[in-house]
């Protein structure tokens, strides 16, 4: 599958905190209609009053309805505060990872922000509180009016009466979202113990995009070839290298390789039809990674920038393994398989990687030299020399890409 924009990147955590907000907002607004019935058994008798001294009960629905808005329009002012307040604690937190010369937050919410809060806040107190306060304009006043001051006419608690149903709502909601982020948290630590199988200690990595900046694809490449030029003679760069994707990272580039002649696709021809992830990269990829090649080389600077190397390529040992078992892969033929298939022959193995966290295992990866394609999105692993700090190298390589693109 090709890269997709950042911003659809974003669709999958930003929808799941949607989601637990809503859930929150959900137990809130329950939480708020039995406040507001635990509120109305204590006004019973006042309420019932109010009806027999003439009150209509469009009167008494809209008075407990405004009561009910001005405490949401409360709350929701007070929640905009604290999350205004919120934002500066997580800037704050950010402010040593990020260049203040490039990165700017604007806390102040705008008029959006505050017409959602309070939009949120009214409707939340109509739907919370209307039940309520139609149940109360509809007492049976003779009862009301003979019962003991705060005691009710309801008898009882009843076991499936509003109360106990938004309770038990309440409870089913609350579980709901604690064992979700329970898991969310489970996950997050094994994601932080996954081992993608590269070194991840001294690494950097820049993602860039040529084309917001108005580089087409005769001026991306040469900009890219002169920035990782510059990069790699950045003081404090031990090594750098270019990939079209990221191992470990958000997504993939999944296509089917073959033997020469295997048609892939059906029963009889696997495993000779193998689906891999394809990484374009440059030279001394794998040594920016820590990683040794197991058999053969890697691309050079020459086959990586050529354009027109388009019959070599590295494979990983699962893919390897897959194609070839018990044989040695160097110098074999393997099939890109697509609209445009080629044949291209193996110049070297990489050790296997996993491609996503939830990888058990590394999954087959074919390597091609990046000079053939181009992508304006690209990114740059940098691996740290010995003694230099990533604060300093951060600023370091800001400058350098800054620099370029004057």
């Amino acid at each position: 599958s090709p890269p997709r924009p950042p911003e659809t990147e974003l669709l999958l955590p930003f929808g799941a905190l949607m989601g637990a907000a809503l859930i929150v907002l959900l137990v809130a607004s329950l939480n708020v209609a039995n406040m507001q019935l635990a509120r109305g058994t204590s006004r019973r008798k006042e309420i019932a009053m109010r009806l027999a001294l003439g009150a209509g009960r469009g009167r008494i629905v809209g008075q407990l309805l405004i009561e009910g808005l001005l405490i949401a329009l409360a709350g929701g002012v007070g929640g905009l505060l604290l999350g205004v307040w919120t934002m500066h604690l997580v800037v704050a937190s950010l402010t040593p990872l990020v260049d203040d010369r490039t990165f700017s937050v604007i806390l102040a919410p705008d008029w959006r922000v505050c017409l959602a809060t309070l939009t949120f806040s009214a409707v939340t107190a109509i739907a919370s509180g209307l039940g309520p306060a139609w149940r109360l304009s509809r007492l049976d006043l003779l009862p009301e009016m003979k019962s003991q001051e705060g005691s009710g006419a309801a008898g009882g608690i009843r076991r499936f009466g509003p109360r106990n149903v938004l309770v038990a709502g309440q409870i089913a909601l609350s579980l709901a979202l604690l064992a979700a982020s329970g898991l969310f948290v489970r996950a997050a630590v094994a994601a932080g113990r996954a081992d993608p199988g590269y070194r991840l200690d001294n690494q950097l990595l820049l993602r860039i995009d040529a084309a917001p900046a108005g580089y087409g694809e005769v001026s991306g490449r040469e900009v890219y070839r002169r920035l990782l030029e510059r990069i790699r003679s950045t003081p404090g760069v031990d090594r750098a290298a270019m990939a079209s994707i990221v191992a470990f990272g958000n997504h993939g580039n999944g296509r089917r390789v073959a033997l020469p002649g295997a048609e892939p696709g059906t029963k009889d021809s696997a495993p000779r039809g193998v689906l891999v992830q394809s990484f374009d990269i440059s030279a001394s990829y794998f040594e920016t990674l820590g990683l040794s090649m197991l058999r053969g080389r890697e691309f050079n600077d020459a086959e990586a920038t050529d354009p027109r190397a388009t019959d070599i390529a590295i494979i990983d040992e699962p893919l390897a393994a897959t194609l070839y078992p018990g044989q040695d892969p160097l110098g074999q033929m393997i099939t890109l398989v697509g609209k445009r298939p080629r044949t291209v022959h193996i110049i070297g193995v990489a050790p296997g990687l996993r491609q996503a966290v939830t990888d058990k295992a590394p999954v087959p990866h074919v390597y091609l030299p990046l000079g053939p394609s181009y992508e304006a999105q690209a990114n740059v692993h940098v691996r740290a020399a010995s003694g230099a700090t990533i604060n300093d190298l951060r600023t370091r390589l800001r400058d350098a890409v800054r620099a370029e693109d004057t």
